[in-house]
């Protein structure tokens, strides 16, 4: 259903009635009837519209029927986003190389076998971050292998919780914010309505970019879509911006206060232009919008784990002056 037409002649606009008679003005009708007589609709006049939300997708004023600008706002987390670091992986020299699915001469990435290459970077982002994690899944079969490979590696030094524990969403989120330590795996419901400001949450990993798979309510949005541009913009203005929403919600679980700082890591190399397996170049930028609030980023793995260290050794040397 695409229900912005309703929402613009019943809801964002009102009959106009200072306005002149169309009719006698001359003024070409809005349409003819079956007979071929001019058909004048009713003026209307604009309402002053206010919709505010913190995302706001791209195709908001097209899907709701309002003729509006987006307007962004500065954010009161800036200096935060701005002393924190964002990590996309450059998937050559210090880290394995992507496994790939060839086709022909097409090249795309493996999803059946990224799960276990990001979880070697993973573990070693969560070891150099002592614990206290927030690791999101793009699929609940990756996450629970994360979360068996993530208690391994830990050795019983930090508690690893997942959304897979029986617990529930709440207790489990609780669970983990009264352990500093601690690392939580949760899949796309644990990408909004998560909220651990201080240093339990300084790191955040999304495996990969939480796009959807193709779905018959989407399709649709994307068959109204193409009437008016190509299906692949279509299909970007649906799927991909949907997919830059949840990425943005995920990456938001970092910066809950004024006073945080950590880092975020994307798993997916293909938001990197250099890389040989990549998203299309209209594509990347939706997905690159939405961690626009991270002004200092890195490819390297090692920058990565020195940044994360750095913030283990000022946390635990604000803890010791605190005790003397």
């Amino acid at each position: 259903m695409d229900v912005s037409d309703a929402l613009r002649h019943n809801v964002w606009t009102t009959q106009d009635t200072d306005a002149d008679d169309d009719a006698e003005t001359g003024r070409e009708p809005d349409r003819y009837d079956a007979g071929g007589n001019g058909v004048w609709e009713p003026p209307r006049r604009e309402l002053p519209v206010v919709a505010v939300s913190a995302t706001v997708p791209a195709s908001f004023p097209r899907d709701a029927g309002l003729r509006a600008p987006t307007v962004s706002y500065e954010s009161p987390f800036a200096e935060a986003y701005e002393s924190s670091l964002l990590y996309v992986p450059h998937a050559q020299g210090d880290v394995p190389e992507l496994p790939v699915r060839t086709y022909g001469k097409r090249q795309s990435l493996d999803t059946a076998a990224h799960p276990k290459w990001a979880v070697g970077i993973m573990a070693d982002l969560v070891e150099a971050s002592g614990g206290r994690a927030l690791v999101l899944s793009a699929t609940a079969k990756a996450g629970r292998m994360y979360a068996q490979e993530l208690r391994a590696r830990a050795g019983g030094r930090w508690r690893v919780l997942s959304q897979w524990d029986g617990l529930g969403k709440e207790a489990t989120t609780r669970a983990w914010r009264q352990e500093e330590t601690s690392v939580l795996v949760g899949t796309r419901s644990y990408m909004t309505g998560v909220d651990a400001p201080g240093a339990t949450c300084q790191l955040v990993i999304v495996d990969r970019v939480p796009r959807g798979a193709a779905n018959v309510v989407d399709d649709a949005r994307v068959e109204v879509l193409a009437q008016e541009m190509s299906e692949f913009r279509a299909r970007d203005l649906v799927y991909a911006v949907d997919a830059a929403q949840l990425l943005a919600q995920a990456a938001g679980r970092l910066i809950r206060s004024t006073s945080d700082r950590g880092m975020v890591a994307v798993l997916d190399p293909r938001l990197l232009k250099t890389q040989k397996v990549k998203y299309p170049p209209s594509t990347r930028k939706i997905y690159k919008d939405a961690l626009a609030h991270f002004t200092s980023r890195t490819a390297s793995v090692c920058t990565a784990k020195s940044f994360l260290a750095s913030l283990t050794s000022s946390d635990t040397d604000s803890a010791e002056k605190a005790a003397a």
